[in-house]
């Protein structure tokens, strides 16, 4: 009985260790945390920059994998909510806000991101295809539009 219990108690403080350092490793990815972004309209096909003014806004990635997204253009749509992920050297993202017409929801937009840290951790470079759906989640005839941005950690 004696060693059941002690094998037992083993393989929960491994168990737990294990966790502990999975969750400790996910706490310290570089990309966690707020950071304010400049976005520019960018051609899909090319990538350049468009003659469009760029916008600014915040993304707050969270340990575990989610994001919230905000903009200055506050009256025309809502927070984004999504994800986000490592691929390779970098990372994707994907999150989606309200479009708001006359203070109404008229549709919502999903923006696919892919993004690159500096070798500091403290800025970021990044492309997104933006595509537009109807509130019935229907893709808009429209587009996509494209945009890359530039970001710096806040502190």
């Amino acid at each position: 009985m004696t060693a059941r219990l002690h094998t037992r108690g083993t393989a929960a403080l491994a168990t737990a260790a294990l966790a502990l350092m999975t969750g400790a490793a996910q706490a310290a990815d570089p990309i966690v945390g707020a950071w304010l972004g400049t976005v520019q309209p960018a051609d899909c096909a090319t990538g350049e920059p468009l003659p469009a003014p760029a916008e600014r806004g915040m993304l707050l990635y969270h340990h575990g994998g989610t994001l919230t997204n905000t903009a200055t253009n506050i009256t025309t749509r809502g927070p984004g909510f999504g994800t986000w992920w490592r691929e390779g050297r970098g990372y994707q993202t994907r999150f989606t806000f309200l479009r708001i017409a006359n203070g109404a929801a008229v549709g919502t937009t999903l923006v696919s991101r892919t993004v690159e840290l500096g070798a500091d951790r403290k800025s970021s470079q990044g492309f997104a295809v933006v595509e537009l759906y109807d509130m019935d989640g229907n893709l808009l005839p429209v587009g996509p539009f494209c945009s890359r941005d530039s970001g710096v950690r806040l502190p």
